[in-house]
């Protein structure tokens, strides 16, 4: 399945904002085959390394991203069984 555009947006914000992360290998295997997939696996590991950076756009982007299962107004869930709230996760 083909990337959404939305995760096409976020991508190209990512390297907007972060060039460096063409040299991901993430950005090169959704680069050669921009998939659901590697979009969704490109953006993961760009917030795993930066996430202090881009903060309230990717939550933002993966807790409404498409199919994801909404509790409420997004879908970021704890194991504690406590509301998540997004303006505190960023």
């Amino acid at each position: 399945m083909a990337a959404t555009l939305q995760q096409q947006r976020v991508n190209a914000a990512i390297v907007r904002q972060l060039p460096e992360t063409t040299d991901l290998f993430k950005y090169s295997d959704y680069v050669q085959s921009p998939t659901l997939e590697n979009a969704s696996e490109f953006i993961a590991m760009v917030v795993e390394q930066h996430l202090e950076l881009l903060g309230n756009r990717i939550i933002g982007y993966v807790a409404g991203r498409s199919g994801v299962e909404r509790e409420g107004t997004h879908g970021l869930l704890t194991n504690a069984s406590v509301p998540v709230v997004l303006s505190q996760v960023a």
